[in-house]
């Protein structure tokens, strides 16, 4: 996943530009995620630009479904920075949200990414058990 600028249009009085998307490659400072452990056993994600990662209900315009993930809080104790990664038996992680659900590619999700041409494949906050989908899974990589 990487922080994406401008890639997705967003709803509400306060634009957000920087969303997450996919993109292949992680050498570069746009695809590294600082892992800052929060209360218990959760986790937030610190972005290039010093923002966290975080769910938002409803604000990508004409999104597929509603929780898609933004870079936009400076605050990782917020209930909507914080995941619970979960090891999974194959060796990847699932990244559980305070909603219950589970962060997750989705193909064709945002149809303002399609439209910038950006990517197909948007980061949302979508289903259940993420034991039989990979789309839900993801392969953390320690960069040093």
């Amino acid at each position: 996943m990487v922080r994406c600028r401008s890639c997705q249009e967003t709803l509400g009085s306060t634009p957000i530009p920087d969303t997450v998307t996919l993109r292949n490659g992680y050498n570069v400072g746009h695809a590294q995620f600082t892992v800052v452990p929060v209360s218990g056993r959760k986790i937030a994600l610190k972005s290039d630009i010093g923002k966290y990662v975080g769910r938002c209900n409803g604000c990508i315009k004409d999104g597929a479904v509603p929780d898609f993930l933004v870079i936009f809080h400076d605050n990782p104790n917020n209930p909507n920075v914080q995941l619970t990664p979960e090891l999974l038996p194959n060796g990847n992680y699932a990244l559980k949200a305070n909603s219950g659900e589970y962060v997750a590619r989705c193909n064709g999700c945002s149809s303002t990414a399609l439209k910038r041409g950006v990517t197909q494949d948007t980061v949302t906050v979508h289903g259940g058990n993420p034991a039989g989908r990979a789309n839900a899974q993801w392969n953390i990589i320690l960069i040093k």
